[in-house]
């Protein structure tokens, strides 16, 4: 089995203690997603090993993740202000609150999971993911975010300098 430190481990190693996923499978998965570069769950996906249904089973009773009805939260202004509209949109994933640094963020599809470590990680804060119906996480981030991208509105995430590519002399402000 993986070591259990991120969602993603913690998933696959629940998928394989459900019998939904071989232990031989889960080491084909992830040394090809190491190989590529790519999320175990896109090739958990490409190779239809487990269902969406198969991972949100798991999410919810093996891992306790739950289930929420979106008609019934009011997102934080600030758990909306730390999670740019861009990637909300992008990994289709609604920021609800902060609770001492553990932000809990509403997924519509369960392979969704999969991506929550590396949002998790540019945000350099952990996430705790519940589940909720697709069409109401979109429509949630149309209502809380607006429907259009625009400057003004979108925050900007901060890098570290580290990861900031360097100007050359003569594009580097005077």
């Amino acid at each position: 089995m993986s070591d259990a430190t991120t969602i993603s481990s913690r998933v696959l190693d629940s998928l394989v203690g459900a019998g939904l996923l071989t232990v031989e499978q889960l080491a084909s998965v992830t040394e090809q997603a190491n190989a590529r570069g790519v999320g175990s769950g896109v090739v958990l996906a490409e190779r239809g090993l487990v269902s969406a249904a198969d991972v949100a089973s798991v999410l919810e009773h093996e891992m306790g993740v739950p289930r929420v009805d979106l008609s019934s939260y009011a997102p934080e202004d600030a758990a909306l202000a730390l999670v740019p509209s861009a990637i909300a949109r992008a990994r289709r994933m609604l920021p609800l609150f902060d609770i001492e640094g553990m932000l809990t963020v509403a997924i519509g599809d369960a392979m969704d999971v999969f991506v929550l470590d590396e949002i998790a990680a540019s945000l350099s804060m952990e996430l705790e993911p519940v589940l909720a119906e697709a069409s109401a996480v979109e429509s949630a981030i149309a209502t809380y975010y607006g429907d259009e991208i625009t400057p003004e509105s979108e925050p900007v995430l901060e890098l570290e300098p580290e990861l900031v590519p360097e100007l050359e002399p003569d594009l580097a402000p005077s």
